[in-house]
């Protein structure tokens, strides 16, 4: 009888060499052109009712597994901080955490298991322990030999596989703590603002701002931006005697006990050995030590010094403002970066829209001016795809890994029913990060003759020539477009890019007037019309009109006096 074996990702030395029946738990396993016999198993979330469903228990499991960490870890630091303190500090990773094991554990669930084979590598666990929560992110939505270990986790802990473990991999040598040698003039820099920092200086720290509105900012609230800080690398070694632990939670299900079984196993170092190497690096910093307020557009994700720091000074009463970074939030039926950001914020200003008490609509303030070129000279269509990771990571409404290839199968589609005109004008921007999809040789395979933008040239570069801006997906891409006034096609699959109500209101308004298209077919025809004078379109009443209110909602024009005026009635 020929075996079946299961192939969990891209890694090579994980796949039989024995004549057997191969199955692929998903597409992100195969190499773009690699001719094997094989089988690729269903995704789960291909129901994207089930992905919903699931996010919200993944949100309520999360947070039960928060409040539980929250106080073995006050224990373990002999410390006494609130659940809120600890969820600006853990609660990220958390769910982030819960959310990418749910997926592999989902994944190697839907599988007659007594019948599958599977071969595994032996892997040293201190090796594979992430030091911050940044190293996490990387890891699990990048990693092959990672995930392939995830993978051989849960596998052990449902039985019935017939497992096959190799050597142990190579040592994986970690990064020693970093020593840069600052610049003088940055040096200068952190010298008067220690100088004339006070201890209850507002930090206005990576707030995506210009430069000008930062500083404009600063001078507002008497303090000086930090410009120079950077995220503290601060690498302490994983010790196992220190993870000999389960949380004290009672469970519903066998994936719950899984949760409370690993999560000693990989919580960061940050947040367990080197706890208290960070709590001391503060101290010691030049950094307020109990700032009024702040500020950051997104520097409570991955940063774990910042994060542990933004929840000392909360212990001080300090206001934790953050501001919006980037499209997709108030638009999407669900966000859990923006859900996230919601919750720890005190006040959270957004583009436009407002959907909580907590979100203030302040308005775009875009780092791009409007850009004056005589439209005569332009002659391009820009085509702005994107990449995604291989494997699920934050849960929003997107294509999760495999489902990538449908998004790009409808870029091939637009390209494909594009007039010979239009397809000599055309210029493919493509995502700077591939994530081992190979993208661009995805493309030279469809057509040899299309000019490809790897994603290097500044996008100002490539506006200056763009007639007809093409977006297709739910980003910043077409809210800028919209913001510059420039001549915008937006495409995408809804079942992927899921809408809330405000969204699909204002979207079908937009499918009215052809801005909006729902197939590549449509769009392309659509740019094929307009392309000899884009413009007597774009600027008729109706297109206007509805423009206008997408502005209003999602990218209105404000001023840095607005944000100021903002934090200054709720501080």
């Amino acid at each position: 009888m020929v075996k079946k074996y299961l192939i969990t990702t891209r890694d090579k030395s994980t796949w039989p060499k024995e004549r057997c029946k191969k199955f692929f738990l998903g597409s992100w396993c195969i190499p773009f052109e690699k001719k094997v016999d094989y089988v690729v198993l269903p995704y789960h979330w291909d129901n994207r009712n089930k992905l919903f469903e699931d996010y919200k228990y993944i949100q309520k499991f999360s947070f039960k597994v928060l409040k539980s960490l929250a106080k073995k870890l006050n224990q373990i630091h002999k410390i006494n901080y609130d659940i809120n303190n600890w969820e600006l500090i853990i609660g990220f990773w958390v769910s982030y955490f819960i959310q990418v094991i749910y997926d592999r554990w989902e994944c190697i669930s839907s599988i007659e298991k007594k019948s599958f084979y599977s071969i595994c590598h032996k892997e040293n666990l201190e090796e594979l322990i992430p030091l911050d929560s940044k190293k996490f992110v990387l890891d699990t939505s990048r990693s092959d030999r990672f995930n392939s270990f995830i993978y051989s986790l849960i596998m052990e802990h449902k039985g019935n596989f017939n497992l096959t473990f190799l050597n142990v991999r190579k040592k994986i040598n970690h990064p020693k703590k970093e020593i840069r040698k600052k610049p003088f003039l940055i040096k200068t820099y952190d010298f008067l603002y220690s100088k004339f920092t006070k201890s209850n200086s507002p930090f206005i720290y990576n707030p995506y701002l210009s430069l000008i509105n930062q500083i404009y900012l600063s001078f507002h609230f008497r303090c000086l931006p930090a410009l120079s800080y950077i995220e503290k690398k601060i690498y302490s070694k994983p010790d196992l005697t220190q993870r000999d632990w389960e949380l004290d939670l009672d469970t519903n299900s066998e994936f719950e006990e899984f949760i409370i079984k690993i999560i000693p196993k990989l919580i960061p170092v940050t947040y367990l050995e080197g706890f208290k190497k960070v709590l001391n690096e503060i101290k010691n910093s030049n950094l307020p030590k109990s700032p009024r307020f702040i500020f950051t557009a997104n520097s409570f994700y991955f940063d774990d010094f910042f994060k542990i720091y933004a929840a000392k000074s909360k212990l001080k009463k300090s206001k934790i403002f953050t501001i919006q970074h980037g499209g997709n939030y108030g638009t999407t039926k669900f966000n859990f970066y923006q859900d996230y950001q919601t919750s720890i914020s005190d006040i959270f200003f957004s583009w436009g829209w407002s959907n909580d008490k907590k979100v203030k609509p302040l308005g775009y303030l875009n780092k791009s001016h409007s850009i004056f070129f005589p439209y005569s000279k332009k002659s391009e269509v820009l085509l702005v795809t994107t990449t995604l990771p291989r494997y699920s990571y934050t849960l929003y409404s997107i294509p999760i890994a495999s489902q990538w290839l449908n998004y790009f199968e409808n870029q091939i589609q637009f390209t494909n029913h594009l007039n010979k005109v239009v397809r000599k004008n055309l210029t493919i921007r493509l995502s700077h990060e591939d994530y081992m999809w190979e993208s661009k040789k995805r493309w030279e395979k469809f057509s040899s003759d299309l000019k490809i933008d790897n994603g290097l040239i500044p996008m100002r570069k490539l506006i200056l020539k763009t007639k007809i801006y093409v977006s297709t997906y739910n980003a910043t891409t077409f809210l800028e477009s919209l913001y510059l006034d420039i001549p915008t096609i937006i495409f995408w699959d809804k079942k992927y890019w899921e809408m809330n109500d405000l969204t699909f209101n204002l979207f079908e308004k937009l499918k009215a007037v052809k801005i909006f298209h729902e197939s590549p077919v449509s769009a392309a025809n659509h740019v094929n019309n307009i392309f000899n004078n884009p413009e007597i379109w774009w600027h008729s009443f109706e297109v206007k009109s509805i423009i206008k209110e997408v502005k209003r909602h999602f990218c209105k024009k404000t001023k840095i006096k607005q944000l100021v005026s903002g934090i200054r009635n709720h501080i």
